[in-house]
C-alpha cells in the first residue's frame, strides 16, 4: 500500500471520526444536544497543517461533502495554492486558502479576520488543530531547551492561539462545534512505558501538554465539543 493511498485511508477515517465521534460518553451527550434554530447552513471547516500528510487528505475528504466551506490554512499560501486546488470539490462547495503558521502568534487571528472581510464567513463548525512539529531527537536529560521551546509553540501554543482566534465563529455555528485536535500516542504518562524509549521528549511533552488545554476548552464552554483524536 503506498504512502498517498495510506494518507486517503487515514484522512477518510478521521473525517467521519471527526463529524461522528469516537467519543466518550460525555462527549456524544453533548452533541446530542440541541443546537441553535434556524434554517440549515454550510458547514464551515477550518484545517491547519493543509498542505501535506493528514492535512491535506482532512482538505480533500470535507471538500467531497456538499454544501461544505473547506479553509485550508498553511505557511505559504503561493506554494500550497496550486496543488489543492486540484482537489476534487462537490456540488455547492468551495475551500479557501489562508496563511496560518504555526510559528506566529498573530496569523490565527489574522486568518479569522480574512475569513470574515474578504470571504464573508461568519461562522465555523468544525477546527481541526493538525499542524506539528517533530524535529528533535535527543534524550530529556539533555535535550537543549530551545527544541522544547520551538516544540511548545508548533504543538501546544499554536492550537491554543487557534482556539482563542477561532472561539468566536465556532459559537455561531447552528450545528454542535467542534474543536479537534489531532494527538499521538506517544503523548501519555498511562502508557508511558510503551513509549519510553522513542526519543521525543519534546514532541511528546508538547502534545501532552495540548491534550490537557483542548479538554480544558471543552468543559469550560458547554456549548463545544471539544476532544483528541489519535491518527494510529
Amino acid at each position: 500500500m503506498g504512502p498517498l493511498v495510506v494518507q486517503h485511508f487515514l484522512s477518510t477515517s478521521l473525517s467521519r471520526d471527526i463529524m461522528n465521534g469516537s467519543l466518550s460518553q460525555h462527549d456524544q451527550e453533548r452533541l446530542s444536544t440541541p443546537c441553535q434554530d434556524g434554517p440549515p447552513e454550510e458547514t464551515v471547516y477550518l484545517v491547519t497543517g493543509a498542505s501535506r500528510g493528514i492535512g491535506r487528505g482532512l482538505i480533500e475528504a470535507f471538500l467531497q461533502r456538499p454544501k461544505s466551506t473547506v479553509v485550508a490554512c498553511v505557511r505559504n499560501v503561493a506554494t500550497a495554492t496550486p496543488a489543492l486546488s486540484a482537489l476534487t470539490v462537490a456540488e455547492g462547495s468551495r475551500m479557501i486558502v489562508v496563511q496560518l503558521d504555526c510559528n506566529s502568534e498573530t496569523d490565527a487571528q489574522a486568518a479569522v479576520q480574512i475569513l470574515r472581510e474578504e470571504h464573508g464567513v461568519t461562522h465555523l463548525d468544525v477546527v481541526v488543530a493538525n499542524a506539528a512539529m517533530a524535529t528533535n531527537f535527543g534524550p530529556a536529560s539533555t535535550m537543549p531547551l530551545e527544541h522544547l521551546q520551538a516544540h511548545m509553540m508548533v504543538n501546544m501554543y499554536a492550537p491554543v492561539l487557534l482556539f482563542q482566534a477561532t472561539r468566536l465563529m465556532l459559537q455561531q455555528s447552528k450545528q454542535q462545534a467542534k474543536f479537534v485536535l489531532i494527538g499521538a500516542p506517544i503523548s501519555t504518562i498511562t502508557n508511558m512505558h510503551d513509549y519510553a524509549r522513542a526519543p521525543l521528549t519534546a514532541y511528546g511533552v508538547s502534545k501532552l501538554a495540548a491534550n490537557y488545554m483542548v479538554r480544558k476548552f471543552h468543559f469550560e464552554n458547554k456549548w463545544l465539543t471539544a476532544f483528541i483524536i489519535d491518527p494510529g
